[in-house]
């Protein structure tokens, strides 16, 4: 009988011992019906644990250890209560850091997605941009071609109106004030007589004929150089 005690007290301070090294969640597990369980696989380490520590000190006794097994691990409710409640509390906890890290993945894909979002339509307003600015040079130099096409023949025209004009002219025996301000409509509203006579003079009209030009009751007096320059007209005459 003495032997057996002295193995059992043995066994029980080793266990005590080999379960202090153990975290509480490592011998039990909850349930889904909130009570606690052992859990086997950590059961048997602490009975592997116990065994091989027996097994040393019994040689001295005279004692061999074949096997060490474990019924059961008891623990006060009020223990159990407070292992719950912070179970609970650290399951929250861990849920809430869940939570936080699942948010904070969310966002990081939304901000990618939004990111990746704002790139495309950059991309697309770029790309329309860039059509637009194409479209609105092919159509300023289709304007620019229309127009100039337009101004050449408009010129062509005019120059054409202007022959008319000319051959009219030297047609004419007579120039009077009438036939000025006829050519001066003709070919342009803002010319000014004096430079509808310098064209004429340029083009060399009434050259080898007198030229008579009435401008009314008053006329300018004659310079020195128009004076001449009658007198020699009146002298062919």
């Amino acid at each position: 009988a003495g032997w057996q005690t002295t193995v059992r007290e043995a066994a029980k301070t080793f266990l005590r011992d080999i379960v202090a090294t153990c975290n509480f969640d490592e011998i039990f597990i909850l349930t889904d019906g909130a009570e606690l369980k052992e859990e086997k696989r950590t059961i048997h380490r602490i009975e592997e644990a116990v065994k091989e520590k027996l097994a040393k000190a019994a040689v001295n006794w005279g004692v061999k250890i074949t096997t060490i097994d474990i019924e059961n691990i008891e623990m006060p409710p009020e223990a159990v209560d407070q292992m719950i409640q912070w179970w609970a509390s650290d399951w929250r906890k861990q849920l809430a850091i869940r939570e936080a890290e699942k948010d904070k993945i969310t966002a990081g894909i939304k901000a990618k997605t939004d990111l990746m979002k704002a790139e495309a339509e950059r991309e697309i307003m770029l790309r329309k941009v860039l059509a637009e600015l194409n479209v609105a040079r092919m159509r300023a130099q289709t304007e620019r071609a229309i127009a100039i096409e337009k101004g050449r023949g408009e010129a062509e025209a005019k120059s054409e109106r202007f022959r008319q004009i000319i051959t009219a002219l030297r047609e004419s025996k007579v120039v009077d004030k009438e036939t000025i301000e006829t050519v001066a409509r003709e070919m342009s509203k803002a010319l000014a007589y004096e430079e509808i006579f310098r064209y004429l003079l340029n083009i060399g009209f009434g050259v080898g004929r007198p030229i008579r030009l009435w401008w009314g009751k008053e006329q300018p007096p004659p310079s020195e150089s128009s004076k001449e320059t009658e007198g020699t007209e009146q002298g062919n005459l």
